[in-house]
């Protein structure tokens, strides 16, 4: 079972899970996001499944030992081996891994938006996708519940988590405040990164107002979005560019953050 809880310093997410946990979340964001062969930037969605597939990048290589390991107990005593006729270990590894809170935010609000998007390389139209695209497989429906399942659940444990640090109340208010026309289509996810550099920069004790602030922006966008869209999509144009390809030089990240 994947756990989650907040950093020390409220920077982001603490992630722990055994390899199988891990392994079923990573294939399963793959398979949502149509396991595309190359960058596809005309994909509506693409802001979307390139952060989901951002944070698989990080927890596929947590669970191919790369993160952090943590040992826990598993109960089994010495009585359940004998009756089982077992010889193995009372304790099981976990891996474990930090996400940045906006980044994680970011893919609980957009998770079911992109999740009904996602629905097209399932089934019968995933098969025509298949024939029209040339792709070597594609998925029965059924699978598509199952990793909306896995998805869902990821989602549901980052709220868990952002709650542990704003609070149960303002976690409510914030959820509540999502408009349901908001599709996150063509989103300038540059905004996202310019909350990761803001919140690393700031100081612990600033760390709590600036997360209800992120999260409130991030699940209902304001006027400080628009205005970083309109920003993106003006070097787009001069640059001849999709936004996806734009780059802000001013967003410098650390090479080590405080956790």
């Amino acid at each position: 079972m994947i756990t989650m809880q907040p950093t020390d310093h409220l920077v982001g997410i603490n992630v722990q899970g055994d390899y199988y946990d891990f392994e079923a979340f990573v294939d399963a964001a793959h398979r949502l996001t149509g396991m595309w062969p190359d960058e596809n930037y005309k994909d509506p969605y693409y802001s979307c499944s390139n952060r989901l597939l951002g944070i698989c990048y990080d927890i596929r290589h947590a669970y191919q030992g790369d993160r952090e390991v943590v040992v826990k107990d598993n109960g089994l005593n010495r009585e359940v081996m004998k009756y089982h006729n077992l010889v193995m270990s009372d304790q099981t590894v976990y891996y474990s891994v930090n996400i940045l809170f906006p980044e994680a935010i970011f893919m609980a609000t957009t998770s079911e938006k992109f999740l009904s998007y996602a629905q097209k390389y399932y089934g019968k139209n995933g098969k025509k996708l298949m024939e029209k695209e040339g792709w070597p497989l594609y998925y029965e429906y059924p699978q598509y519940l199952k990793d909306c399942a896995v998805i869902r659940s990821f989602a549901c444990l980052i709220w868990g988590a952002v709650g542990d640090v704003i609070g149960e109340a303002a976690l409510e208010r914030i959820l509540n405040s999502q408009s349901p026309y908001e599709a996150y289509i063509g989103y300038a996810a540059q905004y996202i990164d310019k909350f990761d550099i803001e919140l690393i920069n700031a100081k612990l004790d600033k760390r709590v107002g600036k997360l209800k602030t992120m999260a409130k922006k991030i699940v209902d966008p304001d006027n400080s979005y628009y205005q970083v869209y309109a920003d993106v999509s003006a070097a787009a144009r001069a640059y001849g560019c999709s936004i996806h390809e734009v780059h802000d030089p001013d967003l410098d990240f650390p090479e080590e953050i405080e956790w």
